[in-house]
């Protein structure tokens, strides 16, 4: 083999295993480099306002309906859900982890804190966590930036992160060039498995953002999938875009009665 060959395969070589990531990093400051970029981009996101369509199943049940989501920084959320034009089945006011969540044709207000698993969406029948997951297409980094940091490793390219805390294992996905999560799993002490995926990403206005979300749980045999029409990013939402006037004869019960009441 001639001297050139040599040399021109060993400069090939080497940008190709420069670019490989490692397969086994052991400094854990990289961990942290890479939650800190994750935590910047999601830091970028003052609100977000879209459309999307949503098809969700859960115990063979199949809901259909579309979606408009106004999204302020950090934790409020205002979620219409309706089906065909006009027709609003449900508003869904999210601030941190409470909730009211309205359905206009019973004129029923229910009130209660989002942990409860077994509220079910109107109209969806999926629980309240995942739309609200599905809708901005953000994950809660907190629990990954507290760690502590149980497996960290490359696969395919991208770096998974793993913690694990009170029998519950999360993990994350992460395209370390764009810094955005494109996939997680929580595997409960129990069996069960939810996963989220966040597809078909797109730069607006220098933030990545997924234009397509999926959440499939094993709980209730449930899956989710929603397509964003529209998306918006830094548009300057104000409380006043999120707000709804409920009218004084309104209904007020506890948000675990819904499933009472709604079908």
């Amino acid at each position: 083999m001639s001297r050139f060959v040599v040399l021109f395969t060993i400069s090939i070589a080497l940008p190709l295993i420069a670019c490989r990531p490692p397969a086994n990093p052991t400094n854990p400051s990289a961990v942290n480099e890479i939650l800190g970029r994750l935590e910047e981009t999601a830091s970028r996101i003052k609100d977000i306002k879209g459309s999307a369509d949503v098809v969700a199943f859960i115990n063979n049940q199949r809901g259909r309906a579309g979606v408009r989501i106004r999204f302020i920084a950090p934790d409020r959320y205002r979620i219409d859900i309706h089906a065909g034009v006009m027709q609003v089945i449900a508003v869904i006011l999210l601030d941190g982890d409470s909730v009211k969540l309205y359905t206009p044709r019973e004129n029923t207000l229910y009130e209660g804190r989002l942990l409860d698993q077994d509220v079910l969406v109107p109209g969806l029948l999926i629980p309240l966590a995942d739309i609200r997951t599905a809708a901005v297409g953000m994950i809660k980094l907190q629990p990954y930036l507290d760690g502590p940091i149980t497996d960290y490793r490359y696969e395919n390219g991208d770096a998974l992160i793993s913690i694990q805390k009170e029998g519950l294992t999360r993990t994350i996905w992460v395209d370390v060039q764009k810094s955005v999560v494109i996939r997680e799993e929580e595997h409960h002490s129990n069996g069960f498995k939810v996963s989220r995926a966040f597809l078909k990403y797109n730069k607006r206005k220098g933030v990545w953002r997924p234009g397509r979300i999926q959440i499939l749980s094993d709980r209730q045999e449930a899956s989710m999938d929603l397509v964003y029409n529209t998306q918006s990013t830094n548009g300057g939402l104000t409380h006043a875009d999120l707000s709804v006037r409920f009218p004084s004869s309104v209904i007020r019960r506890s948000l675990k009665e819904i499933n009472s009441f709604v079908d």
